[in-house]
């Protein structure tokens, strides 16, 4: 299957592999949110190509949680800075295959360090694209929402997707945790939401993450 890609505005681009993968988003051209699984290493190549983009001159690898499917294609990109929160930093340095579901995917997690661990509120400065750091566990312990409040864009990683919630039966999750991301989800003015699998939402996010939680209430 050919991998989807979309500019989402003149900053973002969306590359979709499908199957496992999780989606991946290049922030002009230099920064990666997530990496895939890195299995089909060929197909990831072919859509960054394709998006006219040198894997070689990524500078900063975003990663949204620690499971496999968004932290497997890291090494990919070895002279990337890695930012992702504290869980996600040991999963990669201790190569843990129970809490990044590496075993699922019959892979191998790759050890990286993490050059920068970030903690709730943190911003992150891309040029003129300013993401804040929103920790929101409940699909996993690690998991990361990045808030572009000025173009109301959330890169929602595993914790909302289009029509739903991420799974909280995994090692790490947890529904009341879950709720409570949600809720603070309602909070910020969000119309574009950008997650981890499937299709994005285009417009009427914070409509789309209220949906969300009050079917999580049902």
């Amino acid at each position: 299957m050919d991998p989807k890609i979309k500019n989402i505005n003149q900053n973002i681009i969306f590359i979709s592999l499908g199957g496992v993968d999780s989606n991946i988003y290049v922030i002009d051209k230099k920064v990666l949110i997530d990496t895939t699984t890195g299995l089909h290493t060929k197909t990831l190549e072919f859509a960054l190509k394709k998006a006219n983009i040198n894997k070689d001159e990524i500078k900063s690898i975003i990663l949204t949680h620690e499971h496999f499917d968004h932290i497997g294609g890291i090494n990919l990109f070895p002279l990337a800075k890695v930012l992702a929160a504290n869980t996600t930093a040991q999963v990669l340095d201790t190569q843990d295959p129970k809490l990044s579901y590496s075993m699922f995917f019959s892979g191998q997690i790759p050890k990286r360090k993490i050059d920068v661990i970030l903690n709730d509120k943190d911003i992150i400065r891309l040029g003129n694209l300013k993401l804040e750091v929103l920790k929101t566990p409940g699909h996993s312990d690690g998991s990361i929402c990045l808030y572009d409040a000025e173009n109301k864009i959330l890169f929602s990683g595993d914790t909302v997707f289009e029509n739903t919630m991420g799974r909280m039966d995994l090692l790490g999750g947890s529904e009341k945790e879950m709720e409570e991301s949600l809720k603070r989800l309602t909070s910020i003015d969000v119309e574009v939401i950008l997650p981890g699998h499937g299709n994005i939402v285009e417009s009427n996010g914070n409509i789309h993450i209220k949906s969300i939680l009050d079917n999580l209430r049902i």
